[in-house]
């Protein structure tokens, strides 16, 4: 089916037959010049306006700029407002047919890629990634996410990675350039795409980038406001700095890990979460972003040294601060906040599931125990009664099940909640209403966050395959001799 002329894949198009399109349909769109792409539906929606015809829409909609049209305008009685839908094309899928120059300026290619896709307060900011794992390219993830034209530089063969790279979410929002770094030319291109941007961000251990030629002298030297975020797990110095490790070590040699855990006998890790994500991509980010202000100001770049010790450290300051005061005891399950006050814990329901319990102020706490229908009970601030307390509270949970709890305390402010999976908490009705939890191209994911009012974040391309858009992304970002470097080996298109 050929929906009708286009000017620019990414600019406004008009089209006068009403047809709802389904995600994944396959659409021939008739290119200026001549010849017909097919392409795939990302996306369909309804857009509505009350001030003009739906079909003189411009622009995304929130549905950032990729290959955007509208079909039909007809005026909504019901809402009304006159509606479009509005259609998002995520790939071709088939050369045009015949030979087409167009405003992207290839022969016989289709641009797919192309800069200021993101719609959020990041808009505009560019940054190069050198890909690493984990804790680097959640930062990367997270800086696309919000806006900014993120370029990610990796081997040919891609990185490690615990599944299908269809699936890598932490590769979404940004295109693939595969390099060989190994090579002068490969290196040279990374610079050349240092010169026009903002930030870079490198994951590797210390002294990698400098044997590279590409180590903050060397990326400084072209571009003096560049910031220059780096991402490591001991630092940049210290006696470790150069050795091998992963969250467990940081987190476990940052006192934050002895802590963890309800069990007394032994500590317990929450995966990766504290250490690669909370004390590792999230202060890069917020040292990246704070040094792109400063530069803004001064005109001079810096080095962002994230560590992932420091950060975890960092988020340890409230239990610091407890000990300090002598609140806090350094044991488990024996203070207010670690499963050592019974109103601050979990509990087994009758399923074999999970409650969480944390009504920590007085005015809460009533809630919690009329749902449970307790009233004799001791006085909660009386240590020496806390086991008492906890057997009563662990009794009555178990004699009903998860589903039937998450119903007495729905609505309450008993802060009494069901302990979900992923799975499940994508379908609970408060995160479907914010949309915290989407599906896009059949991967289940969490959305953009935080929310912004003004300049709203949105998803833009899905996980991007090793080298996928090698020769779309440099020549987007002003590379000029990309057949050059493909033909040496420099670079790799897949």
């Amino acid at each position: 089916m050929v929906l009708g002329h286009v000017d620019s894949l990414t600019g406004p198009a008009v089209f006068c037959e009403l047809r709802l399109l389904a995600r994944g349909d396959p659409v021939d769109v008739r290119l200026e010049g001549g010849g017909v792409a097919q392409f795939e539906v990302r996306e369909v929606a309804t857009y509505r306006n009350r001030d003009f015809p739906a079909q003189k829409i411009c622009g995304s909609h929130g549905y950032p700029g990729l290959n955007l049209v509208t079909c039909g305008g007809d005026y909504d009685k019901e809402h009304g407002c006159y509606q479009a839908n509005v259609v998002a094309f995520t790939r071709q899928v088939r050369q045009p047919r015949a030979s087409s120059t167009w405003a992207a300026g290839c022969d016989n290619h289709v641009m797919i890629y192309q800069r200021g896709l993101g719609t959020g307060p990041l808009r505009g900011v560019r940054v190069v990634e050198i890909a690493g794992i984990g804790p680097g390219p959640h930062a990367a993830t997270l800086l696309a996410d919000l806006g900014a034209d993120v370029i990610r530089v990796e081997r040919p063969v891609g990185g490690a990675n615990p599944g299908d790279r269809s699936t890598d979410l932490l590769t979404r929002g940004r295109p693939s350039v595969a390099l060989d770094l190994k090579k002068p030319d490969a290196v040279a291109t990374v610079l050349a795409l240092v010169a026009d941007a903002d930030v870079l961000l490198e994951g590797m251990r210390p002294g990698v980038t400098e044997r590279l030629g590409l180590g903050p002298e060397d990326c400084l030297a072209r571009n003096p406001r560049l910031v220059y975020g780096r991402m490591t797990g001991w630092g940049q110095d210290g006696p470790l700095a150069r050795a091998a490790g992963h969250d467990i070590n940081y987190i476990s040699l940052a006192g934050a890990l002895h802590g963890l855990g309800q069990d007394p006998s032994r500590p317990h890790f929450p995966t990766n979460l504290l250490g690669d994500f909370g004390g590792g991509s999230t202060y890069l980010v917020i040292g990246v972003l704070a040094a792109l202000l400063e530069s803004r100001v001064s005109g001079r770049g810096q080095v962002v040294d994230a560590a992932i010790i420091d950060g975890t450290a960092h988020l340890s300051a409230m239990f610091a601060s407890m000990l300090a005061s002598g609140f806090a005891r350094e044991e488990r399950a024996a203070n207010l906040l670690d499963g050592g006050a019974p109103w601050y814990d979990l509990y087994e329901t009758a399923d074999g599931r999970h409650m969480s319990v944390g009504p920590l102020e007085p005015q809460f706490y009533p809630a919690l125990l009329d749902g449970l229908g307790l009233t004799d009970t001791p006085d909660r601030d009386d240590q020496s009664q806390w086991p008492r307390l906890r057997a009563l509270i662990a009794g009555r949970f178990r004699e009903r099940t998860q589903a039937e709890w998450t119903a007495v305390f729905d609505g309450t402010d008993a802060c009494c909640t069901p302990v979900l999976q992923l799975s499940e908490a994508a379908r609970h009705p408060h995160l479907q209403a914010r949309g915290t939890y989407v599906d896009r191209d059949g991967v289940l994911q969490p959305a953009p966050a935080p929310r912004f009012s003004r300049t709203e974040a949105t998803l833009t391309t899905g996980p991007s395959v090793p080298g996928a858009q090698t020769r779309e992304a440099l020549t987007a970002w002003g590379i000029t001799n990309v057949d050059a470097l493909i033909e040496s080996g420099a670079a790799i298109q897949a």
